[in-house]
C-alpha cells in the first residue's frame, strides 16, 4: 500500500483537522466511551445485589444456627443444673460407699445411673455424663457403669476440675478423648462441668457432661439449606 494513501500518512499529516480522526473521536465519545460507562455501572450494580443477596442468605443461615446452638446451651445448662441439685444424687455422694456396698447404696447408685442414661440415651449428641464423688474418689458413668476413679478410662478432665473448682460453679471446655479400646480413635467432646451441690459452698463433687462436638456439628449443618455452604463456631480461645 501506497505511504502516501494510508492511514498513518493522513493521521501525520492531517492529525486532527481529518475527517476521519474527527469521526472516529467522535464515535469513541459518544458511543464506546457511555457504553463502557454504562457496562460499569450495570456490573458494579448486580455485583452489589449479588453481594447483598449471599450476605442476607449468610445472615439467614447464622441466625437458624445461632438459634440452635443456643437452644443446646440452654438445654445442657439446665440438665446439669437438675443434676447438680438433685436429692438423690447429692444424697449418693455424701454417702461412704466402702469397698462392699450395702444394698441401699446400690440401689442409690441404680436410680441415679436410671436417670442419666435416660438423657444420652435420648440425645443426638450428648455422648456420655459422668458423676464424680469426692469422698469415695469414685466415678458413676453413663457409659461405663461406676468406677474408681484410679480404674476409670477417661481421667483428663480431672486435672481441669481440680484446678477451677474454687473459682467456678459451672464451667465449659473442649477436650479431646481416646476411645477405650483404640488409642488412635479419638472423641471430640465440648465438656461441661457442674459442681456439686449447685447452691452450696461445700463441694461433694461434679456432674460432666460430654457433648459430642462431631454429632453435634452434624446437627448444625442440617439446618444449613445451601450444600455449598459451611458453618464454623468459634469460641473466645479461637477453637473451632
Amino acid at each position: 500500500m501506497n505511504s502516501k494513501t494510508g492511514i498513518w500518512f493522513y493521521i501525520k499529516n492531517y492529525k486532527f483537522n481529518s475527517i476521519f480522526i474527527k469521526n472516529f473521536l467522535l464515535i469513541v465519545i459518544l458511543i464506546f466511551l457511555p457504553l463502557a460507562g454504562l457496562n460499569v455501572a450495570v456490573y458494579n450494580y448486580f455485583n452489589d445485589i449479588t453481594k447483598d443477596e449471599a450476605s442476607a442468605s449468610a445472615q439467614d443461615a447464622i441466625s437458624r444456627v445461632r438459634d440452635v446452638v443456643d437452644l443446646i446451651a440452654l438445654e445442657i445448662d439446665r440438665l446439669s443444673v437438675r443434676i447438680a441439685s438433685n436429692i438423690e444424687v447429692i444424697s449418693l455422694l455424701e454417702t461412704s460407699i466402702g469397698r462392699f456396698p450395702d444394698y441401699e447404696t446400690i440401689q442409690r447408685f441404680q436410680n441415679v445411673w436410671n436417670q442419666i442414661s435416660v438423657t444420652t440415651i435420648t440425645s443426638d449428641y450428648i455422648d456420655s455424663i459422668y458423676i464424680y464423688s469426692e469422698k469415695n474418689n469414685y466415678v458413676l458413668s453413663t457409659t461405663k457403669g461406676s468406677s474408681e476413679f484410679e480404674y476409670f478410662y477417661d481421667v483428663s478432665w480431672k486435672n481441669e476440675y481440680d484446678e477451677k473448682k474454687y473459682e467456678f460453679k459451672r464451667w465449659t471446655t473442649y477436650r479431646r478423648v481416646a476411645q477405650q479400646f483404640n488409642k488412635d480413635i479419638y472423641y471430640n467432646f465440648i465438656t461441661t462441668f457442674c459442681l456439686i451441690p449447685i447452691y452450696d459452698s461445700k463441694i461433694l463433687g461434679v456432674a460432666v457432661i460430654n457433648v459430642n462436638a462431631d454429632k453435634l456439628g452434624k446437627l448444625i449443618n442440617n439446618f444449613n439449606n445451601d450444600p455449598f455452604k459451611s458453618v464454623y463456631i468459634i469460641d473466645e480461645n479461637n477453637s473451632i
